[in-house]
């Protein structure tokens, strides 16, 4: 690890594993941080705190699906009415392959669900759906 000028915190040059005990012990961690870390229980509270590697991968997930505009305009035209793909391309102004690509992530989320009727898909918004866009004004 080396120094980057005056700012007290350095760069990793290679892909280095340590603990956050050793983290505390080995390194000039600024007495705040230390002082927190304690009054949060110590290292292994805190990490104790942190979800499991699985549990951040698929919030990671969640929060990318949502990240597209394209798929937030799906979510806010499903919260008015369930709508055929051929709507949603309008709505959405993408390309048949395109559309059915982020439905598939919509889906795969569990934002929203599409119901078969005749030769038709049928899509709506789920609660979890609606949850995802509910604090924001439109």
């Amino acid at each position: 690890m080396k120094y980057s000028g005056d700012y007290k915190g350095f760069v990793v040059s290679k892909k280095t594993e340590m603990s956050l005990e050793s983290v505390l012990r080995e390194m000039d961690v600024p007495q705040q941080v230390t002082r927190g870390i304690e009054e949060a229980g110590g290292p292994r509270s805190l990490e104790s705190k942190i979800p499991r590697s699985s549990r951040v991968k698929a919030m990671a997930q969640y929060h990318k699906t949502l990240s597209d505009e394209i798929r937030l305009r799906l979510l806010f035209a499903l919260a008015v009415t369930e709508m055929c793909p051929c709507v949603m391309k309008a709505v959405s102004g993408t390309t048949d392959s395109k559309l059915s690509y982020h439905l598939k992530l919509l889906e795969s989320e569990g934002l929203i669900v599409a119901k078969r009727v005749k030769n038709w898909r049928i899509y709506s918004i789920t609660d979890a759906g609606r949850m995802s866009i509910s604090t924001h004004e439109r």
